[in-house]
């Protein structure tokens, strides 16, 4: 898979959609994609529900950084039928269960310099795919490479609107990239847990 591209309305990915038009607030949107601007695949329309802080290590001068913890709700994956996971005859979508952001903001002389994210979310195919299939997205080392009024570049769709989702649009909002990406699709959602006596799991670990 290729490097994928995400903008946010509002959090550090999407679009501002609520006062005060910044990243971090409650409704913020997030929508990210594959470099052919989801021909592949995208997410979109989850949105922020609570942002929590995890670390605050600036000192007096204003350097050091500051991370959070921001779960979304809501959100639909869809996957092309040509892509790796596919078979050629029909695309697949899911309906997205969990979504979190962990996001390090780098400060110096109390100015926000850089903003690295770590995006992780996972939920479950709707049909016609076999009930209980389940996948596994992370979109690792994300970065910010930019945000309105800045010249809006080419290769990203427009911002989406939290209110309108996924047909309405949005003018304010950030935008970049995620370096590392993993999808793990699981045949079975929930793994069966069984009674095992002691005997059972030391023999496990007997030659």
């Amino acid at each position: 898979m290729e490097v994928p591209r995400w903008h946010e309305i509002p959090d550090e990915r999407s679009i501002w959609i609520d006062p005060p038009y910044q990243e971090g607030i409650v409704h913020n949107t997030i929508h990210a994609w594959d470099v052919n601007q989801g021909a592949e695949w995208h997410v979109y329309c989850p949105s922020i529900a609570t942002v929590t802080l995890l670390v605050d290590t600036r000192d007096g001068n204003g350097n050091g950084f500051v991370q959070y913890s921001t779960d979304y709700v809501g959100g639909t994956l869809w996957l092309s039928k040509n892509g790796l996971w596919g078979h050629n005859q029909i695309d697949f979508t899911a309906t997205v269960d969990a979504f979190n952001v962990v996001s390090t903001h780098i400060y110096y002389l109390g100015q926000q310099v850089s903003v690295d994210s770590d995006i992780r979310f996972n939920g479950h195919f709707d049909p016609p795919v076999q009930p209980g299939t389940c996948f596994d997205y992370v979109l690792s080392n994300g970065a910010i490479e930019g945000f309105t009024p800045m010249p809006f570049p080419a290769g990203y769709p427009p911002f989406l609107d939290y209110y309108n989702c996924p047909a309405g649009t949005a003018a304010l909002g950030a935008w970049g990239i995620a370096h590392d990406i993993t999808l793990t699709i699981y045949g079975q959602c929930t793994v069966d847990t069984e009674p095992s006596s002691w005997g059972k799991i030391k023999s496990l670990y007997t030659e």
